[in-house]
C-alpha cells in the first residue's frame, strides 16, 4: 500500500510502500496535499483513521473492482479498466492525458483507440506526460491476460471554475463530449476484437 507513515501519530499495523514517487509527492492512497502542494491536514492523523479508511473504502473498492474485471473478462474475453481523474489547468496544458505506464498496462492499440476517441470528440490529447499512470492501472493492467488499464486525466479548467470550485460554463458541453468519447472508445475496441467477439465491455 502506497502510504506515508509520517502522516500518522503512531506506527501503522500494516506494511506500506513509503518510497514510491506518489508517496514523495504526497499523493498516495490517503493524499497529504491538494492543488499546488497545499497541505490538507493541520496535524498528524490518528492511526485508527488510516485503518478505518483502508478497511472501509480502499479494500472494498479494489475487491469489487477486481471482481468486475474478472467477470468482464470471463464474459467478453477482454476487460478495459479506465481510471479517470482531473488535473489542474496550466498554460499550454492539453485537454487530456492518457497514461498506460509507457505501454506496460495496455496494448498500444488500446491506448491509440482511447486517443482517437478523445481527439474525435474535440479534445487535445497527449500520452504519458506528465501522468503515466498510478496505482490502479499498475495493479490491474495485464495486457498479456487481456486486461488493459488506462489512466485518463481531464483538464479541470475545461469544466470547472477552479478558484470558486464551481461548475464552469462549459460543464454540460464537456460532459456530453466525454460521453461521446467513451462510446467511441468502446466501439473502436469492439472493432479490434470483432474477429473473436461481437462485443466488449469497458469497466
Amino acid at each position: 500500500i502506497e502510504l506515508d507513515p509520517t502522516m500518522f501519530d503512531g506506527a501503522l499495523p500494516f506494511a506500506v510502500d513509503r518510497g514510491s514517487p506518489r508517496v514523495h509527492a504526497g499523493l498516495d492512497i490517503i493524499p497529504r496535499v491538494v492543488r499546488e502542494g497545499t497541505e490538507i491536514y493541520r496535524a498528524k492523523l490518528p492511526v485508527r483513521e488510516a485503518e478505518f479508511r483502508i478497511q472501509n473504502f480502499y479494500r472494498p473498492y479494489h475487491l469489487q473492482l477486481a471482481r468486475l474485471v474478472e467477470a468482464t473478462r470471463a464474459l467478453f474475453g477482454v476487460a478495459v479498466v479506465v481510471d479517470c481523474h482531473s488535473m489542474p489547468s496550466a498554460a499550454a496544458s492539453p485537454d487530456a492525458v492518457i497514461g498506460d505506464r509507457l505501454g506496460l498496462s495496455a496494448l498500444s492499440e488500446v491506448t491509440a483507440a482511447a486517443e482517437r476517441a478523445l481527439a474525435g470528440a474535440g479534445f487535445s490529447v497527449v500520452r504519458n506526460a506528465p501522468y503515466a499512470g498510478g496505482h490502479t492501472i499498475h495493479l490491474y493492467g495485464r495486457p498479456g491476460d487481456n486486461v488493459h488499464a488506462l489512466q485518463i486525466e481531464i483538464n479541470r479548467g475545461l469544466y470547472l471554475d477552479e478558484e470558486r470550485v464551481e461548475r464552469g460554463s462549459r460543464f454540460a458541453q464537456v460532459r456530453h463530449a466525454l460521453g461521446e468519447a467513451l462510446h467511441a472508445f468502446v466501439s473502436l475496441i469492439a472493432l479490434e476484437h470483432a474477429g473473436d467477439a461481437a462485443r466488449i465491455a469497458a469497466e
